[in-house]
C-alpha cells in the first residue's frame, strides 16, 4: 500500500488531519541517533527521519507565526513498542535545534526511560 492512501484513510476514519508521518526505522536506531558525531556519514534512514521530523515541526510551528502558537504536543499510540518515546525525543531535539524553548516530559508512569536514553538521572 501507499503511505498517502493510508494517511487519507486515517484522516477520513478519525475526522482529524494527519500532522506528519515518520519512516519505519531499523532496530536499535535510537542509540545510533544519540551517538552520532559531527562529521560522520549519516545513513539514509537517519536523513529520512530528520526530514520527516523537520517537516512535522514546520507544520506545527509555521514560520511567520500567523496562527495561534501550538503550546503542547502529545505523542501517543495504542500499543507499547511503537516508538512513542523515540519520536517524542527526536521531535523535541528538532525543535530545540532551531531555537524553540522545549520541555520534554516522559509521561510513562510504569516504565519511564527517556532519562536513561539521555544519560540523565531520573
Amino acid at each position: 500500500r501507499q503511505v498517502g492512501a493510508d494517511v487519507q484513510a486515517v484522516e477520513v476514519r478519525l475526522g482529524l488531519p494527519v500532522v506528519g508521518t515518520v519512516p519505519a526505522l531499523p532496530p536499535k536506531a535510537l542509540p545510533a541517533l544519540l551517538a552520532a558525531a559531527d562529521g560522520e556519514e549519516v545513513p539514509d534512514w537517519q536523513l529520512a527521519l530528520a526530514e520527516s521530523l523537520n517537516t512535522t515541526r514546520m507544520i506545527l510551528f509555521p514560520a511567520g507565526g500567523t496562527a495561534a502558537p501550538v503550546r503542547t504536543v502529545l505523542v501517543g499510540s495504542a500499543m507499547s513498542g511503537e516508538g512513542k518515546s523515540s519520536l517524542a525525543l527526536q521531535l523535541a531535539v528538532s525543535m530545540a535545534q532551531v531555537g524553540y524553548r522545549t520541555l520534554l516530559v516522559d509521561g510513562d508512569v510504569r516504565r519511564p526511560g527517556l532519562h536513561a536514553r539521555l544519560h540523565l538521572a531520573n
